[in-house]
């Protein structure tokens, strides 16, 4: 009887896990169909405010390319503080023309 109770909270801990997978993959997805761009009608979807990064520090690895270097271009977008890491100089110097 104690076995099956510890299975069954598992079961629930796993489907609780495989919930928040599934949301959390959607977003993503959601993401790269909107070819990362984020409009105002989209941050209204994400919770995000057009403003609510102004003033605050955010610092970003990988800004270089891909998801990075469109994560910069969005919290400069919204008036972040944006510091940039990444191992490319070059790309990482083209990456920091969106701020």
């Amino acid at each position: 009887a104690e076995l099956k109770q510890r299975l069954c909270a598992m079961n629930r801990r796993y489907a609780v896990l495989a919930l928040v997978c599934a949301l959390v993959c959607g977003r993503i997805m959601q993401f790269i169909f909107a070819e990362g761009d984020f409009g105002v009608s989209d941050a209204a979807i994400w919770g995000i405010a057009p403003h609510e990064f102004e003033d605050k520090v955010v610092w970003i690895t990988g800004a270089s390319s891909g998801i990075g270097e469109a994560l910069v271009a969005e919290f400069c977008a919204r008036g972040a503080v944006v510091v940039l890491s990444a191992r490319n100089e070059t790309a990482l110097k083209k990456a920091q023309k969106h701020c």
